[in-house]
């Protein structure tokens, strides 16, 4: 366990160099003060929820058409066990919110299973733990001081990843905390294939900017979308296109009618801050971070 400061503990024979920062798609904003990026559980939960109820959904339209009574009465427990899954990952969702770094203030603030947390950036703990196969997580430690005067600590996993991965995170953090965004790299996009670990939900029209088969293909797209769509253009096009766009649809209908979104972050998190917020769709619409642009 270390203080934020160490930004080098998970390779300490590496010296500290803003160029190794990279965040990824834990991005979600980025200002002159303040900085906010997504925790692993949401990252988690968001996938678990998306796949549990589309898991249902194709269990109760493929095994309710032409089966048995029998079938049907077997289907019931398996649909239960599924909600019962999916609505666990639905409130971990709600209970839970994304972190946000203010330099203004010098604070950290969450909001983690219910509760608001934050703390002094310098009171702030770094932990980890690396499985056999190099796969590292990091937690934040958030200490804070109870009514009886005891102090009590809550853990906020913030990411995992490959360790070399992770090292970019923390470095970007520190890296922020430190000297502010300059010199830091804000991503051009989200990656296309781990975008719903990024999203708990895409809106109708990025659905479509998501899914849609070469030509109409976004007009900001990675080599991994570009190849799926193209090689595998027949599959994509006329099955995989539209079944994935269907359960897409059906999951943000869900969240929409249950106000499914991770939970806001602590009221003074912003706090000192009032300049623009940019974010990867920024930077794809080649509006560049911190420089003066024109509005419409």
């Amino acid at each position: 366990m270390i203080k934020t400061s160490e930004v080098t503990y998970d390779f300490p024979e590496r010296k500290y160099k803003v160029e190794d920062a990279w965040i990824g798609n834990q991005l979600i904003s980025i200002s002159d003060n303040c900085l906010e990026i997504q925790t692993a559980t949401l990252a988690f939960e968001s996938i678990m929820g998306r796949f549990w109820f589309q898991a249902m959904l194709f269990t109760a339209i493929y095994f309710s058409s032409g089966f048995s009574h029998f079938f049907v009465l077997v289907l019931i427990p398996i649909i239960i066990i599924m909600l019962f899954i999916g609505g666990k990952a639905i409130i971990n969702i709600k209970e839970n919110s994304n972190i946000v770094f203010n330099r203004s203030t010098r604070m950290v603030h969450a909001h983690h299973r219910g509760k608001d947390l934050s703390t002094q950036w310098s009171s702030l703990l770094w932990d980890s733990q690396i499985n056999i196969n190099n796969v590292a997580k990091i937690y934040f430690i958030f200490p804070h001081r109870n009514e009886d005067n005891t102090v009590s600590v809550d853990y906020v996993e913030l990411s995992n990843d490959q360790r070399s991965v992770l090292h970019g995170v923390t470095t970007f953090i520190n890296a922020f905390m430190q000297q502010g965004h300059e010199g830091l790299r804000v991503p051009k996009s989200y990656e296309w294939s781990r975008v719903f670990s990024t999203k708990v939900t895409l809106s109708p029209s990025e659905i479509w900017q998501h899914y849609a088969p070469w030509p109409f293909r976004r007009r900001y797209c990675d080599r991994v979308e570009m190849n799926t769509k193209i090689i595998f253009w027949p599959v994509w096009t006329f099955l995989l296109f539209p079944l994935l766009s269907l359960f897409a649809l059906s999951w943000w209908l869900m969240c929409k009618v249950f106000k499914v979104s991770p939970a806001a972050v602590p009221y003074d998190a912003y706090q000192g801050d009032n300049s623009q917020r940019f974010t990867p769709q920024f930077a794809a619409k080649q509006i560049k971070p911190f420089e003066k642009y024109k509005t419409v």
